[in-house]
């Protein structure tokens, strides 16, 4: 890390003016006289035209919003309403581009099937996301009718009094989004522990400069030993800590807990446990001790009767994975869930770890054996995931079960 960063200080040294404009923040105004790019993005209009426009044109005639996204992105398709209707309402004075770096196809089927208010780009030499560089999505840019950036923030803090302000000429002051770039949450340890360690605990506050993350067995440790969680909550580390599928199957004792606001900055930590070899097989149970020892707010699993979606054999379709023998793994995104040798139970537990389902999951289709899935579809788009469902041979029903529930409570003295 020390050794990168001082080779991309010497960099900056001596390279040209279009390396330090390479990255433009607030206040400033994107440099195109200076970048050697063409800086053109491709329409995506759901027909397949192959269109390119200037990023330049697109600017100086409106305050513009730019809106990182993509279609596996839960959290982006959720704000999409909000976009449309801040688009619908200040269709005279506020252009909204949603930008993604997806594959051309994908985008067009997005969308064909969806159609909305907004205008689809791709940003396929990734030459925006240089200039306004990310991690995590959403990613939001606002940009006035001069072209000088006014804000780079979440989604969720630009709402309509700002973009009235913005209109109005008033200044605004939104809180900074500034992911930590050069932070590797795939091959760097956030914790920089010593590879020998026999076991530790570690409880810190949050981050705001690095994403959410959480990863088993990182830095050389084996899956059985380690467990790191990035800007995590107390829920979500209880949730690992119980083996809870999801949120969906946890509950508070008090109402309103500050607890369950992911937005409360004493509710978000950067958590790290290491525990001896030998007693990998126990690690869960340490994990539940070691959270309880150091937070006052304590959990218990309890028996319910809830409301679940039952994952059952379809009527008319036969179930279509292909059987093999050997135990594998594969990826899965909450988009698709590509896997070789799995259980049908871990297909019920993606559709509820993935949050593609409203209710708990519950594998009802007594299919037994591995099998190879290979299971795609575009998220918010219900049409698309029933047609996957009955190609996969499968279907949601609403039904009842008892099951396991987390219950989070504060302890008082």
């Amino acid at each position: 890390m020390k050794k990168t960063t001082l080779i991309i200080a010497l960099l900056l040294c001596i390279q040209t003016s279009w390396t330090i404009a390479q990255e433009v923040t607030i206040g400033q105004t994107i440099p195109f006289d200076e970048i050697e790019s063409k800086l053109e993005l491709e329409l995506i209009t759901g027909n397949n035209s192959d269109v390119k426009v200037p990023f330049e044109s697109l600017l100086g005639k409106k305050v513009t919003l730019i809106d990182f996204w993509a279609t596996w992105c839960g959290a982006c398709i959720v704000e999409m309403p909000h976009l449309e209707k801040l688009q619908r309402e200040f269709k005279d004075d506020l252009t909204i581009l949603s930008i993604s770096q997806e594959k051309r196809e994908r985008q067009e089927k997005f969308v064909r099937k969806k159609g909305n208010d907004l205008t689809f780009f791709r940003d396929a030499e990734e030459e925006l996301s240089k200039i306004f560089p990310y991690r995590s999505i959403p990613h939001s840019v606002l940009i006035d009718r001069n072209g000088k950036v006014l804000a780079i923030t979440q989604l969720k803090n630009i709402t309509a009094s700002v973009i009235e302000k913005i209109i109005a000429g008033e200044a605004i002051d939104l809180p900074l989004k500034k992911d930590n770039m050069d932070f590797n949450i795939f091959e760097d340890d956030y914790f920089n522990v010593d590879p020998n360690t026999k076991s530790y605990f570690v409880l810190q506050p949050g981050n705001p400069n690095v994403p959410g993350f959480s990863q088993w067995g990182n830095g050389g440790f084996s899956h059985k030993r380690r467990y790191s969680s990035l800007n995590t909550s107390i829920s979500n580390m209880y949730l690992a800590a119980f083996q809870i599928k999801s949120r969906q199957r946890l509950a508070y004792q008090e109402e309103n807990p500050w607890y369950d606001n992911y937005e409360n900055p004493k509710n978000r930590y950067c958590m790290d446990l290491i525990v001896a070899e030998k007693d990998s097989a126990r690690f869960h149970e340490i994990f539940r001790e070691k959270l309880d020892e150091a937070l006052d707010i304590k959990a218990r699993i309890e028996i319910r009767e809830m409301k679940v979606f039952l994952l059952k054999k379809h009527d008319s379709k036969p179930f279509s994975a292909k059987k093999v023998e050997k135990k594998g793994g594969g990826s899965s995104r909450g988009d698709y869930f590509k896997m070789a040798g799995v259980p049908v139970e871990n297909f019920s537990n993606y559709l509820e770890t993935h949050g593609i389902t409203s209710m708990p999951v519950v594998d009802d289709t007594g299919i037994e054996g591995l099998f190879q899935f290979d299971f795609s579809f575009l998220p918010g788009d219900k049409e698309s995931f029933n047609e996957a469902m009955e190609k996969l041979g499968l279907k949601l029903e609403k039904g009842i079960r008892k099951i396991e529930v987390l219950v989070l409570y504060e302890e008082k003295l």
